[in-house]
């Protein structure tokens, strides 16, 4: 079995940084342990022992969760899902070491498709892992269709329940102020299957009776969402004033303003903000045009829209969102860390990623002082290092 050690300033579990060693044997961190001073923290040689000391101005890190990405590099999971391994492979460069490949509004049998090639591939090696699926949809509301085909759109139907199989789909994000929507998230939670809000015209209190209902998230906030007013303060108000959901914020200075970032974390907290990256295929790519789904999509200096203007997804990746909430939203690095590692594994119920801490995977990865990913390890193999 192999061992490899990290020694550096490291995200503790508690959220500091400060000096540590991590060993890691297999594919889990076997042990963390505090050093007094920023040293090797190195025992002596050991034959079946690497050992990797970072530099005193990096950062030692859990592996970045990535739970909105509809795809990258010129793939599109919707349109063709058998793309996420491609997506999977490069992912690992920007730091993210588990995803939930997200699929717009489609066709019932197209995610009985997607399941299939999920459990084909969530067990391959040396690529970000596939934790399962995400579905935006169909069940939205045709007021905030947003990106997605409105012909796509349907009401929920318990009937369909049968199309999701909990083992694959961990997430579903719909509005509630749909016909039907309550007995639907009630059945979803029944089925292990966590529940986001979006897409929505929901009141204040449709809203809440959702998350009595079971919903636990909202799928990016304000987007696709409506207004919230100072008498009517609908499904943002709710989001943010109630304790029980955690938030999907997309920190790409386009889908929200750095000031509004700012706004919800001193509103929930760092432990119920997840950052996500709502990337489309147009991501790593020219500019020019890509599928979304069963739709065009431009991207141009000013991000992805329909032809019709809408915004329709994001061009960066979720590092560059950490990297936005320190410079822009102005907060510690510790917590943007958090909301990208931390708060999403504790949302989806995972007790084996999103920490460095012992028995957890070995989802790692080292930043330099501007923040850009220098290696990344996935359940204990090296599947990324920068060679600059």
């Amino acid at each position: 079995m192999s061992k490899i050690t990290f020694s550096g300033n490291l995200l503790w579990p508690n959220g500091d940084i400060k000096p540590g060693r991590i060993l890691v044997e297999g594919s889990r961190i076997s042990g963390v342990s505090e050093l007094e001073s920023f040293d090797s923290g190195e025992d002596g040689p050991q034959d079946d022992l690497s050992h990797i000391q970072v530099p005193e101005s990096y950062v030692i890190a859990p592996g970045y969760i990535d739970l909105h990405i509809n795809g990258a590099f010129g793939h599109d999971f919707t349109s063709n899902p058998r793309q996420i391994t491609a997506v999977a492979r490069n992912l690992p460069r920007f730091g993210i070491t588990s995803f939930l490949p997200t699929l717009q509004s489609a066709p019932l049998a197209n995610y009985t498709k997607a399941t299939r090639i999920i459990q084909e591939i969530k067990h391959e090696d040396e690529m970000s892992a596939v934790l399962g699926l995400h579905l935006v949809g169909p069940y939205l509301n045709r007021a905030k269709a947003g990106a997605h085909a409105v012909t796509n759109l349907r009401l929920p139907d318990l009937d369909e329940l049968l199309y999701y199989d909990p083992d694959v789909v961990r997430f579903m994000t719909l509005s509630p102020e749909l016909s039907g929507a309550l007995p639907f998230i009630r059945a979803l939670r029944e089925r292990g299957i966590g529940v986001g809000l979006g897409h929505s015209t929901a009141t204040y209190d449709e809203a809440l009776a959702a998350v009595e209902a079971g919903a636990c998230w909202g799928s990016h906030l304000f987007n696709g969402m409506g207004g919230m007013h100072h008498r009517f303060p609908g499904l943002v108000g709710a989001l943010l004033t109630d304790n029980r959901p955690r938030l999907g914020l997309v920190a790409d200075s386009v889908h929200i303003h750095p000031a509004v970032l700012k706004m919800v974390v001193a509103a929930k907290k760092v432990t119920h903000v997840t950052l996500v990256s709502n990337a489309v295929a147009a991501a790593g790519m020219p500019l020019g045009n890509y599928s979304l789904g069963s739709q065009m999509v431009e991207s141009s200096s000013v991000g992805v829209r329909l032809p019709n203007g809408t915004l329709a997804g994001s061009l960066q990746m979720l590092d560059q969102d950490v990297r936005n909430m320190v410079k822009l939203a102005e907060r510690p690095l510790a917590e943007a860390l958090q909301m990208a590692s931390q708060t999403p594994a504790t949302l989806l119920g995972l007790t084996n990623k999103g920490k460095l801490a012992p028995n957890y995977d070995a989802d790692i990865i080292i930043l330099d002082d501007k923040l850009q990913v220098t290696l990344t390890m996935v359940r204990g193999q090296i599947v990324y290092e920068h060679s600059g």
